[in-house]
């Protein structure tokens, strides 16, 4: 995976004789549409399994996909579906070839101390210009801690980003994070073993989680990063749950939040997002229709019927196809759903816990290592590491 793939590509069709040009993704164009503007046959969707029919699904509109062309000849399109995977469109002597290939990226580790000025959000942007890492931060402590929060009070972060060609790509994961309110320091540290937020005591920082957004007969399909083959360079992946259930089922909210999309959505039909706190979003696909009301910046309550269960869009048959999102990155449901209702880690979840905290607070308070111009951490009151939380 840690090689080019742009690399592998010009090497393949001649360096010299390609120009890559890179376009923005048009807001409201299924991918079948697509096909059909590039003279591409729409067999090349159809033949596909559903399951790589529904990852068709997930372009980002404005995201920027890459046409390489040797004059004015097509021969490979790429087209990001997340910031780890693209589609792969190649011209081959008998038509077209599709396939879904890793984007070729590299995870930084990075830290920020940053002393409060003026807001968190302008604060941390002008220090690392990342416009999301602000919002991140305050969805895991909760906005009433920065409401108090001081000029001269500390934020320190430990965080990692995906780069590619020397820029950011997708969302930054905060993995750990200390913010000072009046001396007294507040921890939380990513569990990479259920993607949640701790304090130091392998307490939940909220009581945030979803539910199954319907009754069902089973799952027809599970949720599956399937592995990236070395050898093949191919994907093989599901990134939600599929819900076998009549059509007309009632589908509902699986948590509290706001109707962020509502409409068609390429090949998963009638579709629903909704943004959650804390940076997640939940999508509801191949619904039959929505339930009166329901519009885009509408709040819903976790529980609150939404639509019903249907086979709209590319499917062989009545279900709900169901995603969780942390950002941009698919993550498997049943990790949230699963462990719901769990406020304390104990046992061997605990201590597998404890040590990965135990790291990332000597990372925090190192912080000023490679941060030589901010006040050294160490230097805070260390009245302030005392705290309970």
């Amino acid at each position: 995976m840690r090689v080019s793939i742009f690399a592998v590509l010009f090497f393949c069709i001649g360096l010299n004789a390609t120009t890559a040009i890179k376009k923005p993704w048009v807001s409201g164009e299924s991918f079948l549409w697509f096909l059909k503007r590039h003279n591409i046959s729409k067999d090349l969707y159809f033949n596909l399994p559903q399951t790589d029919k529904e990852l068709c699904a997930e372009i980002i509109a404005n995201s920027k996909y890459t046409v390489l062309v040797d004059g004015n000849d097509v021969k490979q399109i790429l087209i990001p579906i997340s910031h780890k995977m693209q589609i792969h469109i190649r011209k081959e002597n008998t038509g077209h070839s599709i396939d879904f290939i890793a984007i070729s990226s590299k995870t930084i580790e990075k830290q920020v101390l940053v002393t409060l000025s003026s807001s968190i959000y302008k604060d941390m942007y002008d220090k690392t210009k990342n416009r999301t890492l602000g919002g991140n931060l305050v969805s895991i402590f909760g906005k009433q801690k920065f409401k108090i929060m001081q000029k001269g009070d500390k934020i320190a972060i430990n965080y990692t980003q995906a780069v590619k060609d020397g820029k950011t790509i997708g969302s930054p994961t905060i993995v750990s994070a200390m913010i000072e309110v009046n001396k007294k320091a507040y921890f939380r540290f990513r569990n990479p073993y259920d993607e949640r937020y701790y304090n130091k005591k392998g307490q939940t920082s909220s009581n945030f989680f979803l539910k199954v957004p319907l009754r069902y007969k089973r799952i027809s399909s599970p949720f599956s990063y399937r592995r990236f083959h070395p050898i093949l360079k191919k994907y093989r992946a599901h990134h939600g749950i599929d819900y076998a259930a009549p059509r007309g089922r009632q589908i509902y909210a699986s948590g509290d939040g706001k109707v962020a999309f509502r409409g068609r959505k390429g090949g998963y039909g009638k579709t629903i997002i909704i943004q959650h706190k804390h940076g997640y979003k939940t999508l509801y696909a191949h619904m039959r229709g929505f339930r009166k009301g329901i519009r885009v910046g509408k709040k819903v309550s976790q529980g609150s019927l939404i639509g019903y269960v249907g086979s709209t869009g590319r499917s062989t048959g009545p279900h709900l196809h169901f995603g969780l999102y942390a950002g941009s990155k698919a993550i498997n449901p049943n990790r949230v759903v699963r462990k719901a209702l769990k406020t304390v880690l104990k046992g061997k979840e605990k201590k597998l816990f404890d040590k990965v905290a135990k790291q990332q607070l000597n990372k925090l308070q190192m912080i000023s290592v490679s941060d030589p111009t901010y006040e050294p951490y160490e230097n805070i009151d260390s009245s302030c590491y005392r705290g309970k939380s």
